[in-house]
């Protein structure tokens, strides 16, 4: 471990209870530095939620449900309570003395946490105490900030019909990934760990783009490059 390094604690979730309501069934997350390296990671299915057959029912993803357990099968990931899957992330964060937690949005990857552990009883803090000063990033925002806010981006979103029904161009990970990465096929996975991985490299390329940033949540940040159209 290079202490000089700045690391990342990386998080995503996938969520039951809806949107208003989100409790996290799987969570990844991983520590990595500003280059996109990842030097730890998990990949949790959270008991609690993911054994509830009513509370998975509201999935958003529900039919990746068979895929889960297939894969538990197959040890690629591994279900257990709430309180073991955040004890292990903050241990891992603590132990790289990680300086940013991020996410891809942010502010709904943490409000699902918070509400998870509402739910279950949880009176632990999401992040340790031990993370002092730890700063908060939404990779979402960084990517408006930064490639999405390219003029090549608004040619190729228009080229790729990467534009909503009400016609801003789309600004989520799966499309800044496959804009990076030139895959104009690529799909997200829309797992946990999967998710954290290609967010790491949307990250990455974005820090490479040596421009000023915003710190924090971005409140709508899909109206930076869309208002520069």
């Amino acid at each position: 471990m290079d202490r000089r390094k700045k690391y990342f604690l990386l998080i995503d979730v996938e969520t039951a209870g809806g949107l208003d309501r989100p409790l996290v069934y799987d969570l990844g997350f991983a520590i990595v530095d500003k280059k996109g390296k990842i030097y730890q990671a998990r990949s949790f299915l959270i008991s609690q939620i993911f054994n509830n057959t009513k509370l998975m029912s509201t999935a958003y993803y529900k039919e990746k449900i068979p895929f889960y357990k297939q894969e538990m099968e197959k040890g690629r990931f591994t279900l257990t309570s709430w309180e073991r899957a955040i004890k292990e992330m903050n241990e891992i964060a603590v132990q790289y003395s990680a300086k940013v937690v991020a996410a891809y949005n942010l502010a709904f990857d943490m409000r699902a946490m918070t509400n998870t552990n509402k739910y279950l009883g949880y009176t632990e803090k999401i992040l340790s105490y031990k993370l002092k000063g730890i700063e908060t990033l939404c990779i979402w925002g960084l990517a408006c900030e930064t490639i999405f806010s390219q003029k090549t981006y608004a040619k190729v979103a228009v080229a790729n019909k990467w534009i909503s029904d009400a016609g801003n161009m789309r600004t989520n990970a799966e499309v800044a990934y496959r804009y990076i990465t030139g895959d104009a096929s690529f799909e997200e996975q829309h797992t946990g760990l999967a998710d954290v991985e290609i967010e790491a490299k949307i990250m990455a390329d974005c820090f490479r783009q040596h421009k000023k940033i915003s710190k924090g949540i971005i409140s709508h940040p899909w109206k930076i490059p869309n208002n520069r159209r």
